[in-house]
């Protein structure tokens, strides 16, 4: 059995059984024993206490990033999103910069549905970036009841 066949059956995304044969883990064809051994790896999938015990080997950082671009499919997804949450306070990136910056860096012309889950990107991160600064700002006000919360923001 090949893997695509494998993967018309499975609980394992495709994607993640090309990974797989990709950096030598798995055959493209499998044997029996191979389809024993990925029979285990089906039981542990998606296990909270296996995903558990993976995840508490990264720091809060590496955690929080992991979680956070989780929900985008493509590695140029999730570049773009970390390009636009790591913007020093202030500084614009405009879409066509970003545009640019993906088709040199990924070797691909982008399609007019993939600009759009851009804009859906940069929606989200406008969206965080808001609720990071009113989160800011109401900790300012509970520690700068007298007067001085508007330096403080303007030094933000």
């Amino acid at each position: 059995m090949n893997i695509k066949d494998y993967a018309a059956t499975s609980k394992i995304p495709i994607k993640i059984l090309r990974a797989a044969v990709r950096r030598g883990f798995v055959p493209e064809i499998l044997t029996d024993r191979d389809l024993y051994a990925m029979g285990i790896v089906e039981k542990l999938w998606l296990w909270r206490d296996f995903m558990r015990a993976q995840i508490v080997k990264l720091n809060a950082k590496d955690r929080k990033t992991l979680i956070e671009t989780s929900k985008f499919n493509t590695k140029w997804e999730r570049h773009a999103y970390s390009r636009m949450m790591n913007l020093p306070y202030g500084e614009e990136l405009t879409m066509e910069k970003l545009f640019h910056e993906l088709e040199v860096s990924f070797q691909f012309k982008l399609s007019y549905q993939q600009k759009r889950i851009l804009y859906k990107i940069r929606k989200s991160v406008q969206n965080k970036r808001q609720y990071e600064d009113r989160k800011f700002r109401e900790s300012l006000m509970a520690y700068e009841p007298d007067g001085r919360l508007k330096k403080a923001l303007k030094k933000r």
